[in-house]
């Protein structure tokens, strides 16, 4: 389960980075945190790898995002927790 903390650089226009946080906040495996000014704070938070890939993808290609830095990756082990 990848737990990724994220800083999301927001476009200059207010309508599309409004948006762009509303459909984050619509979508389960992303956690939309406090901004300011064009800047966010999210958490993608996912059941697997390749749900953390394909919801990374789908961040990475919005054509909102302006960019995205990686803050810090958890990983935790599924089976340990058994």
């Amino acid at each position: 389960m990848p737990v990724s903390s994220l800083l999301l650089h927001l476009p200059r226009e207010e309508e599309r980075a409004r948006a762009l946080l509303e459909e984050l906040a619509a979508r389960p495996e992303f956690w939309v945190g406090p901004s300011e000014g064009r800047r966010a704070a999210l958490v993608l938070d996912t059941p697997s790898e390749e749900a953390n890939r394909r919801a990374w993808r789908w961040l990475r290609d919005h054509p909102a995002a302006v960019h995205v830095d990686v803050l810090a990756i958890h990983f935790e082990d599924a089976e340990a927790e058994r």
